[in-house]
């Protein structure tokens, strides 16, 4: 966070009318207001992802413990699909040229070869099914335990 932080304000730094904001306190404040507000979103989405990945890794609680323990193995690459997709919208220095094999479209192979990994392996679906029926058979009891 802390490379995109620093990318961000060169950004709004490069962007912004930087010999005015150097004049001018109110200037420098409202040029760096827009770079913490733009920053906010994107670190509270990581913080929140990275709190939960935290909580399932030293099993806080019983619900986190099981699917930590059975349901994340069996779902193949998601976890790591969707970690991915929230940092793939990171900063680049817009007054530098992005290299080439940056700019260049992905093979449709490429396409396909990620979105395969997305698709649960067969014995993680069954994993699923089964903790779905015993949370169905069990529904009323956890109602009470919860109320």
């Amino acid at each position: 966070m802390a490379i995109e932080d620093a990318a961000a304000l060169a950004n709004a730094l490069w962007k912004g009318d930087l010999q005015r904001a150097m004049e001018a306190t109110p200037a420098l404040e409202d040029m760096l207001h827009h770079f913490s507000s733009a920053r906010l979103a994107s670190s509270k989405k990581i913080c929140t992802q990275s709190e939960l990945l935290t909580r399932l890794q030293s099993n806080d609680g019983i619900v986190k413990h099981l699917v930590a323990r059975y349901l994340l193995p069996a779902v193949n690459d998601i976890p790591a699909g969707s970690s991915a997709a929230l940092l793939g919208g990171s900063q680049c220095l817009q007054y530098l040229k992005l290299p080439e094999r940056a700019q260049r479209p992905r093979s449709w192979w490429a396409v396909i070869r990620d979105l395969r990994s997305f698709f649960p392996k067969p014995h993680g679906l069954v994993t699923v099914w089964i903790g779905v029926i015993i949370l169905w058979c069990v529904r009323g009891w956890v109602r009470d335990y919860i109320a």
